[in-house]
This record gives structure tokens, sequence and C-alpha cells, in this order.
């Protein structure tokens, strides 16, 4: 009867709170999901520059050690 009561209790002051509590956690899960659709269809471009990058990184390596032993 006394457990009853505490949970009517609790019930009766969370209550308000819910539409708050739904409406925090909808737009974290709405959000968490936009996040993770935008980096889905940017990491392949995230990729390929990366690549792209280190390819030129390697190639002016190359040109700076030709061109130091070049006489």
């Amino acid at each position: 009867m006394i457990a009853a009561l505490i949970v009517l209790v609790v019930v009766i002051r969370v209550a308000p709170l819910l539409p708050a509590l739904a409406a925090f956690f909808g737009a974290w899960w709405v959000w968490e999901w936009h996040l993770l659709t935008v980096l889905a269809f940017a990491m392949p471009g995230i990729a390929i520059g990366g690549v792209l990058l280190l390819g030129m990184g390697f190639e002016t390596l190359a040109l700076a050690r030709k061109l130091s032993s070049w006489k």
C-alpha cells in the first residue's frame, strides 16, 4: 500500500516532465541519425581527399629528393 502511494506520487510529480523528456530524446535521436547520415555521405569524399593529399605529399617528397640530388 505504501509502495503504491510512493509510485503514485512519483508518477504525479514526473508526469509533467514527460513531454519535455520525450521531446529532448526525440530531438537527440533525430540529430544522431542526421549526423550519421551526413557522415555516411561525407566519408567517401573525405577518404578520397585524404588519399589525394597523401599522394600529393609523396609526389612532393619525391620531387624534393630528385631536385636535391640533381647538380
